[in-house]
């Protein structure tokens, strides 16, 4: 194996380049720190030197590879763990460059390079863990030269150096002991439950048990749970293994056994060798761990029964030692840890064995490449386990077992004689990699099913026959079912009988006594007979009625056998692409995997996005009705240049695609730096479909560099292919723009099961024929018998109607008259009675382009609290600039609720200058800034009650037609933080919540700031409710809900103020004359007005739960940080 890995190590050559970090020393973390949430990790050595890290979906696997070393790093993957036949890569990082390059092995000597590269880079950096390789590829690249990706369990490869090549295609240095291989199932994501805060632990160990000097024990001891009290349910396993006896404990097993005296708790004995008729492993295993294997969580509706009422049953705990030494020091206290719940699950589990009975009627003959063993549960013992339960079961995990000649195994279904899809298939079955696999889609067990286990068994290193049995050297064939709801089956086997083989009901030893399989004619005739002969087919489960039933029948055959479905490469496609057959209906498109966002972008759904995002990277796939070209880009201003584009498409099987930028409003030309990658290609009768990865920033001038902002997303198809690459036809009306939060896009989490909702609407409301018009509604949530939490929201707006309704605003307020309760709309802020006009107290916010709110799972919006009186009114604004009559309107809002509360009560705080003359925007601007401000003595009077701080979950910033860009800056004692919201590109037109993680504390104050961009006004432009108006607010979503829910200031203008004054109200008089006579084209004058907005006071309000509001002045100086924030560099873009 040395010779092999040294031979890896000097051949494995890189190519391709991309920045990263800078170099560091290494050691400084013993564990290292992944770029992304990684589902799965395995520390592939021993010393902790080697983690991989990875992520599947349904067509690709990304990997991230942390090696300690500051020299090259090697991976890869080999059905076998030898570097022949292996597909591999190898990168390292210098002078600010990765390099990588897809290689394969031809034998034990250098690997060649592959012709197509099917691994890509995404990211790497030298940390000071050490180097960082991230790679992603498909499943199946459709190259020979690659290894496919399946479930079985695959053999990964690794090595790494101290040093790097000298050059870009250097040798690589010998990496000495730096190397190894590592089983691992990389298509079975484990389950990773959350536990609840009831649990217990019991440890099963074997107490310090002395190992015999012999090849193999199979140790037994009794426990008891009695002392539970009642039922629990058994929810997760894991093995306790005594640290230096890792290689000589094979597998445990977990029986639940009946007719066991309680006098033999805590016994020890020889499984299967005991001359006690009451000490034996029963049938009824309820655990399976065998090496390699982890910890076992069960799903959250299902846990294993322990502790019921009137049950006596014992368990049996069987310990499988191997020790080929035959060493006699081993003392051994390994184990199992349960952990229970005496909170049940909706269903019990269950475990069935299946396969080949344990017997030497088992048979393997020597010099053997492929020899098959099958057993069977038939449909008969199905159905009797299954009783009643027409529904079936579900299988929740399988864990295929074999001794050291199983080279393959194979759990198969039979379904009323037509052959399913296999429910566990591992072609590469490791003897010590053991672990159980989920299925990668649901499954059940049904009346009327029969199930087929078979073995692969290479027994050319045998000289002799191997016999069916206990001993690590003899072998078995079984399959570990987890499933639920609990049957009444616990085994279910069958063993050859060899008909009309002398002396064969005797022994398996008697009737291998009657083959010479020296000869290969003895061989062929033996498995023509292993194939042909009858079985000894029986069931066992203490729910069956006799307990033990068994019937002789032929070998189980499918009448329609199972056709592995055919690949989906195309014979001269390249590996990315793929075809459909065509159909008669297109239908909704469907992704490749599950992405978390999904936005159409034309309003004919002919181009829809899909998308998914980590800390590093951003994968998008598009859908689009065309079997022409598809362009795709980002624009600062929504328009062709500047831009970042891509176009692609697929032509004769062959994907297209190219990474370009935009110069002028002209044909992009190509990015010198490809940053954009392909990653899979189709192209049917409906629709081509492109999926690409880039990094959020690819360090390229050219690339638009992806953030919180609203981004515009522009896009164009055409009908009909480019002639060639340097030549794209004008796309003419197939294109468009749409804004879009890439980043800060909310995903919806699950709602709890009670959940109803509430729709308040406008009913039949005629919209006036005016530019501008805010109309109000009162409701109430009356339905409500108690407090609920208020957990998502919508805006309805009624068809035809998306463009007149801007945006929808809930208050809450003190004060309303029950009798206007679904009383006509009134126009909001013309209303004598006050009590009318929506208050500081907000509930709900929409604006255009916005989409449903979801809260998080831990926090709801609280409603209907015991003692609330106060009423509800929804403010609706209609922008009708074309002043459009007899427009009737029923638009509403969707609440979702809940009884079920959650963790939290939410809260919202808006930040906000008032709407009113006081917000002034002067013509002729670019880059106009108005600040309001919340000052640190506010926020540390309403917070300082939660010494952790408050949660902020959403912001939502608004403005109108002005609005360039909007930042709510946060400073903490001085020192600016990280903006909790910055919209460099804010768009009118789509404003939705953006996701936040942060955290508000006592001793923060907030600067909201909206830039405005008036180069196209000739006059002054106010604060006020019209679009052509302007706004500048912030509204902050947190938990847990604290008492400030209003922050306001606005500037006196002291040096603008002409008249009389007699006291300072006299500075809250507007000044719309003065203003309007300001000749705003003289430099001097914007000087002055914006100093003015820097340096002189401001009137300052906020408002808390008890209705009131605070007022004071306050100078805006005093909220400037003594440390201004600075954006962090970013690292990984090479000088």
């Amino acid at each position: 194996m040395v010779g092999k890995w040294s031979l890896l190590a000097s051949y494995l050559l890189a190519a391709g380049t991309i920045n990263c970090l800078p170099s560091h020393s290494t050691g400084a973390r013993n564990v290292p720190t992944p770029s992304e949430v990684f589902p799965q990790h395995a520390q592939l050595d021993v010393i902790g030197s080697f983690h991989l890290y990875w992520k599947t979906n349904s067509t690709h696997i990304t990997f991230e590879a942390h090696a300690r070393t500051r020299g090259y790093v090697g991976f890869g993957l080999s059905p076998n763990g030898d570097m022949y036949p292996a597909d591999i890569v190898t990168g390292w990082v210098k002078h600010g460059h990765v390099y990588l390059q897809d290689r394969h092995s031809t034998g034990h000597f250098e690997p060649t390079v592959d012709s197509s590269q099917d691994w890509i880079l995404l990211h790497g950096e030298e940390n000071d863990f050490g180097t960082v390789i991230k790679t992603i590829r498909k499943l199946d690249t459709c190259d020979d030269d690659d290894v496919k990706i399946t479930n079985d369990t695959v053999r990964v490869i690794f090595s790494y150096s101290e040093n790097e090549p000298h050059h870009e295609r250097g040798s690589l240095v010998y990496h000495g002991t730096h190397r190894g291989a590592k089983s691992l199932m990389l298509l079975s994501e484990p389950w990773k439950v959350p536990l609840p805060s009831d649990v217990i632990t019991r440890d099963l160990l074997n107490g310090r048990f002395l190992v015999p000097d012999k090849d193999t024990t199979y140790n037994c001891k009794v426990f008891d749970l009695l002392n539970l009290g009642k039922k629990h349910h058994l929810i997760k396993f894991e093995p306790v293994i005594q640290k230096e006896n890792v290689g000589i404990v094979h597998h445990i097993l977990l029986h639940k056994c009946s007719g066991i005296d309680r006098k033999y708790i805590g016994v020890e004995f020889d499984c299967y060798n005991s001359h006690n008729h009451q000490l034996k492993a029963c049938s009824n295993v309820i655990v399976s761990w065998a090496v390699g294997g982890g910890e076992f969580y069960y799903p959250p509706e299902a846990g294993l029964p322990l502790g019921e009422s009137g049950d006596s049953d014992l368990l049996v705990m069987e310990t499988h030692y191997n020790n080929p030494n035959r060493r006699n020091d081993i003392v051994d206290d390994s184990g199992l840890r349960l952990t229970l719940t005496p909170t049940l699950r909706q269903h019990d589990a269950g475990v069935l064995t299946t396969g080949v009975g344990v017997n030497d009627l088992q048979i393997v003959p020597p010099f053997e490449k492929e020899f098959l063993s099958s057993g069977f549960c038939t449909s008969e013992c199905l159905n009797k386990g299954l009783g009643n339960n027409t529904g079936g079961v579900n299988i929740i995990a399988i864990l295929e077992h074999g001794h050291l000649l199983a080279r393959k195994i194979r759990t198969r279904i039979i379904r009323n004689g037509t052959e399913l899809d296999p429910l566990a298939v591992d072609n590469n079955y490791d003897f010590n990699f053991q672990e159980f696999r989920n299925p990668p889609n649901a499954r059940k067990i049904m009346s009327g099913d029969a199930l087929v286990v078979e073995c692969t068994y290479d027994s050319t290193q045998r000289s002799t026959v191997t016999y069916g049995g206990f001993a690590t050297s003899d072998e078995m064939c079984l399959s570990f079912i987890i499933y639920y709801p609990k049957m009444g089956l616990d085994l279910c086997e069958s063993v050859p009988m060899y008909n009309n083989v002398p002396r064969a009901q005797s022994n398996g030893h008697a009737v291998a006594s009657q083959f010479n399989f020296t000869l290969e004619s003895d061989r062929n005739k033996f498995k023509m007979l292993t194939s042909t002969t009858k079985h000894w087919a029986g069931c066992n489960g203490a729910s069956l009625t006799p307990q033990y039933t068994h019937q002789e029948l032929p070998m189980l055959i499918p009448q329609t056998p199972y056709v592995e479905p055919p690949s989906m490469c195309p014979s001269v496609t390249p590996p990315m692409t793929s075809s459909h057959p065509k159909t008669a209906v297109c239908g909704a498109p469907l992704p490749t995997e599950q992405f978390d966002f999904q936005e159409s972008l034309a309003a004919d759904g002919k181009y829809v996005l899909f998308w998914n995002v980590n800390k590093t990277h951003i994968i998008f796939e598009v859908h689009v009705e065309t079997k022409g070209y598809i362009g795709f880009g980002m624009s600062p201003n929504g328009k062709m240049y500047p831009a970042d584009v891509v176009v692609g498409w697929v032509k004769d099987g062959v994907p297209h695609f190219q990474d370009r930028h935009t110069v002028g409003h002209s044909q992009p030309i190509v990015d010198a730096s490809q940053d954009w990658h392909l990653l899979y290609a189709r192209e049917d009768h409906c629709r081509t479909v492109l999926k690409m990865v880039r990094k959020l920033d690819t360090c390229d001038d050219e690339d638009f560099k992806i953030t919180d902002d609203t981004v515009k997303i522009i896009y164009s198809y055409h009908p009909h292919d480019p002639s060639s690459e340097a030549s794209i036809p004008y796309h003419g009306t197939h294109r468009g723009i749409r804004s879009l939060l890439l980043l800060s896009k909310l995903s919806p989490p699950p709602l709890e099961s009670d959940a109803i909702t509430i729709d308040w609407r406008n009913e039949n409301y005629h919209v006036p024929a005016n530019d501008t018009t805010y109309s109000c509604r009162v409701f109430d949530f009356s339905s409500l018998q108690k407090k609920h939490h208020l957990i998502k929201f919508e805006v309805q707006v009624q068809k035809g109607h998306e463009v007149l309704v801007h945006h929808l605003v809930v208050y809450k307020c003190p004060g309303i008259n029950r009798n206007l309760v679904n009383s006509p709309n009134y126009i909001c802020n013309e209303d004598s009675d006050k009590t009318k006009q929506p208050c500081g107290k907000i509930v709900a916010i929409w604006a255009v382009g916005g989409e449903a709110f979801y809260f998080p799972t831990e926090a709801g919006l609280p409603v209907a609290e015991p003692g609330d009186t106060e009423l509800y009114i929804m403010e609706t604004h209609y922008n009708n600039p074309e002043l459009k009559s007899g427009m009737v309107d029923n638009s509403g809002i969707r609440f979702t609720v809940t009884p079920t509360l959650r963790l939290h009560d939410a809260g919202i705080l808006e930040v906000t200058a008032p709407v009113d003359t006081n917000l002034v925007i002067p013509p002729h601007q670019s880059n106009f800034v108005s600040s309001v401000y919340c000052n640190e003595s506010t926020v540390t009077e309403f917070l300082q009650e939660y010494p952790n701080g408050v949660n902020v979950f959403g912001v939502q910033q608004h403005a109108h037609l002005l609005g360039k860009a909007i930042k709510t800056r946060v400073i903490h004692k001085g020192v600016e933080q990280k903006p909790l919201a910055d919209d460099k590109y804010y768009d009118f037109n789509y404003q939705d919540f953006r996701r936040a993680n942060r955290t508000l504390r006592a001793g923060d104050s907030l600067i909201l700031e909206c830039t405005y961009d008036s180069t196209g006004q000739t006059n002054v432009t106010y604060g006020g409710y019209s679009t052509q108006e302007e706004m500048c607010i912030a509204f902050i979503f947190h938990y847990p809900r604290t008492r400030l829910f209003n922050c306001q200031s606005k500037p006196l203008y002291k040096r603008f103020h002409t008249g009389p004054v007699v006291g300072w109200w006299s500075y809250l008089a507007p000044l719309t004359s003065t203003f309007d006579a300001i000749d705003w084209t003289n430099a001097s004058v914007i000087r002055e007005f914006k100093d003015s907005l820097e340096n002189d006071q401001y009137f300052y309000v906020y408002g808390h739960d008890s209705n009131q509001y605070n007022y004071t002045m306050m100078d805006p100086k005093s909220m400037y940080p003594n440390v201004p924030y600075t954006e962090p560099p970013n690292t990984q873009c090479g000088v």
